[in-house]
């Protein structure tokens, strides 16, 4: 939170929520992330004043399934526990008395030193620093968007205390697990071992219709990949 003077009399105070255990795979877990939520709330509460602005940094995983275009007017509709529990934390932070209040649901982040390990980049990355097979699943045929975290934080600096609304956030440019391996090994110039199982399901699609995004921002981040990947290797080399 952050707070300064409107005026001689009332402060002005804007916050951004991101706390939270990483992924709810059971019902502890969600638990969990919902006291912290009403905590949070509670205590704003008791403040008895009415915030700037309020962001909650939610996730893609409100929407649910797979093979589908994502938008700003896609409604959610969770399907796991980790989805079912950023939905009910929107929900309870939307309980809050702010002039602004903005939720981001963003794909999947990444960027170099990220603890949660995830399909995708920060798991590669991981792998390949280590020595270990860069495993694919189905084939690294499935489709994802990835976001550079630093792209990320622009968005929600820009946006926060100005913006009301859910919003998706993406690059808009969304490739196979495949495509993103080699495209890692090539920027990265580190060695990629790729160990890729066989398809046995269903190829999986997620993208976003990044239009309404851009129209706030005023940028685009079709580039975020290649530049958060650029910018790993070369921290990797001066490290």
């Amino acid at each position: 939170f952050s707070s300064r003077r409107r005026h001689t009399r009332y402060p002005l105070v804007t916050g951004v929520q991101t706390c939270a255990l990483p992924i709810s795979r059971n019902l502890l877990d969600m638990e969990i992330n919902l006291l912290l939520a009403f905590n949070m709330v509670e205590e704003i509460s008791s403040w008895q004043i009415e915030l700037e602005g309020f962001t909650y940094i939610s996730s893609d995983a409100v929407y649910g399934g797979n093979n589908q275009l994502i938008s700003v007017d896609t409604k959610p509709y969770a399907q796991d526990l980790h989805g079912a529990m950023h939905l009910s934390r929107e929900s309870i932070f939307g309980q809050i008395q702010t002039e602004k209040f903005l939720v981001l649901r963003p794909c999947a982040l990444f960027g170099l030193g990220d603890t949660h390990n995830s399909y995708g980049p920060n798991k590669f990355i991981n792998q390949a620093m280590n020595g270990l097979p860069v495993t694919l699943l189905n084939g690294g045929l499935d489709v994802r968007d990835h976001l550079w975290i630093v792209d990320f934080a622009k968005i929600v600096l820009d946006l926060h205390s100005s913006v009301s609304g859910y919003h998706p956030i993406a690059s808009g440019r969304a490739i196979s697990f495949l495509e993103l391996a080699n495209k890692m090994a090539l920027i990265l110039q580190i060695p990629f071992n790729l160990s890729i199982s066989p398809q046995t399901n269903e190829i999986s699609v997620r993208t976003f219709d990044v239009r309404s995004l851009e129209l706030l921002t005023g940028y685009t981040l079709g580039n975020s990949l290649e530049c958060g990947l650029t910018d790993i290797s070369h921290k990797i080399l001066h490290f």
